[in-house]
């Protein structure tokens, strides 16, 4: 009975062990997978941020500019990378109703032309487009510009002011292929084997049909945020570029920027556009209008840049290179060495033909075509130019400005011419243009038109002469014409004005 009692015993003690051991061994698994899973949690869900943005943070491209708790942009910001966010993670946004996934970046190149993010920039948070409009595209507010040049946003029906936004981590770093791929360097000593001129993203266009030496294209020579200004505004004194648009600024800006007034471009003539993000929308062509006129009525060396003189500045150069009779594949190289002077991407690369596909894109957007390889360009250009508000006079300079033919050196001067009145009582009486105008050095065909004068005295606009009508009262009359010369390929078009006097005794 006792060896019975001390086997079963001994059975038992050893049933507890072999229990306890796999208890443990259990327990120890769970906690190790609950480990790893906190490791997980850890690593790949930083706590969730909340903010707000507002109709009144929405800036002018449309850009959401969040703060929290009362805190400032710049606080709001400090509190953002302070909970564990940083630059290349891919985050999850839930702005009111609606939920995206979106990477951190620090400038707005850092993503495709077109792709939306949050970019940490100028001590700020703000959620963007790529050369578009966050607020407009997402549907969050509308936006309303004054005559006076300011500017409204209000949020749209069902859309709360301010908008609550919530933040939560997805993948820690899961942009930081897509940031290297995109990101630019504003240090030159990150792009030894470039010149400074490279560096500077500046050349010459040389399309066909463009002037030698007419147009160039470059980063802005003065604002210093992107390191390359000084670089510019060097290789545009070089190439004596004296006629520049500003797709980046307004005036004030552009003589706000330090050292501005010491600059090269601050003696020479300039339109600063202020021009939108969004190349394909309306505004943007509203804008181009003054900046395309400031081309025709400047003779000049001409250039145009935006900030890093890629993505607008590409845009309105293949514009103008389409409407001087450049192909397909002329207008992507030029476009495509942007990519190489900032992101050393060139022909035969992987990225080459996707990059690529932006400027066409574009123009296919704004010239409604399927097929830019098809499409006539330069009457694509010519109509595109002529919608943003140019006439086809305006135009035709324009043409003759960028083949960069010499200026048209024709001189008009206007005669005072005496007409006895009882040759003229019966029959109207046609006065030559020889004895109304002295016309010298006209290069071309000339063209006339009446300005300003009786309506008793009209004007052929083919031969210039004046006709008189019959029972023209005894006086002085003036007549204000105007003639064109329309040049010979070498010479450029040209206009004169000019005051006819006549003396009916």
């Amino acid at each position: 009975m006792k060896e019975f009692i001390s086997r079963s015993i001994a059975g038992l003690l050893a049933a507890i062990l072999v229990f306890g051991s796999t208890a443990a061994a259990v327990s120890s698994e769970r906690r190790n997978a609950d480990a790893d899973s906190a490791f997980r949690i850890q690593e790949n869900a930083v706590i969730p941020f909340s903010a707000v943005a507002s109709s009144g943070t929405i800036n002018k491209y449309g850009n959401l500019i969040l703060t929290a708790d009362g805190k400032t942009a710049e606080e709001t910001l400090s509190s953002f990378t302070g909970a564990g966010y940083a630059i290349t993670d891919i985050v999850t946004v839930q702005l009111g109703s609606t939920s995206m996934d979106l990477p951190v970046c620090s400038t707005f190149t850092d993503v495709d032309n077109g792709d939306a993010g949050i970019f940490l920039k100028n001590d700020m948070i703000m959620f963007a487009i790529n050369a578009g409009d966050f607020a407009t595209d997402k549907g969050i507010a509308t936006k309303t510009d004054a005559d006076d040049g300011t500017f409204s946003w209000k949020m749209n029906p069902g859309i709360p002011d301010p908008l609550p936004i919530t933040i939560t981590m997805k993948t820690k770093g899961g942009y930081a292929d897509g940031y290297k791929l995109h990101h630019i360097s504003y240090d030159r000593a990150d792009y030894p084997k470039l010149t400074d001129e490279q560096f500077a993203n500046f050349r010459v266009i040389s399309t066909k049909g463009m002037g030698k030496n007419v147009l160039y294209r470059f980063s802005s020579p003065i604002d210093p945020q992107e390191g390359r200004s000084t670089y510019a505004d060097a290789a545009i004194r070089k190439a004596g570029v004296d006629v520049i648009m500003n797709l980046a600024n307004d005036e004030a800006s552009v003589v706000s920027f330090p050292g501005y007034a010491q600059t090269y471009y601050s003696g020479v003539k300039h339109i600063a556009l202020n021009e939108e993000f969004d190349i394909t929308g309306d505004e943007f062509r509203t804008k181009l209008a003054p900046g395309l006129r400031f081309f025709v009525e400047n003779i000049g060396t001409y250039g145009v840049h935006c900030l890093e003189g890629k993505d607008r500045a590409g845009f309105v150069s293949a514009i103008l290179e389409c409407l001087m009779g450049a192909a397909c594949e002329e207008i992507q190289k030029d476009y495509m060495i942007s990519y190489f002077n900032y992101f050393g991407l060139k022909e035969g690369d992987e990225q080459y033909p996707v990059k690529a596909e932006i400027i066409t894109g574009e123009l296919e957007a704004v010239f409604g075509v399927d097929d830019l390889e098809k499409a006539d360009l330069a009457k694509e250009a010519r109509e595109y130019i002529r919608e943003c508000g140019l006439t086809d006079e305006e135009v035709e300079t324009l043409i003759t400005n960028l083949s960069g033919s010499k200026p048209n050196s024709m001189s008009v001067k206007g005669k005072t011419v005496t007409v006895n009145s009882s040759k003229r009582k019966k029959k109207k009486l046609t006065i030559p243009q020889d004895r109304i105008l002295s016309i010298k050095k006209a290069k071309g065909t000339l063209r006339f038109e009446k300005l300003g004068g009786s309506k008793a005295i009209s004007l052929n606009k083919s031969t210039g002469n004046l006709i008189m009508g019959k029972g023209v009262k005894k006086g002085n009359y003036k007549i204000k014409l105007r003639i064109y010369d329309s040049g010979d390929g070498v010479y450029r078009r040209g206009a004169a004005e000019t005051t006819v006097r006549i003396r009916i005794r």
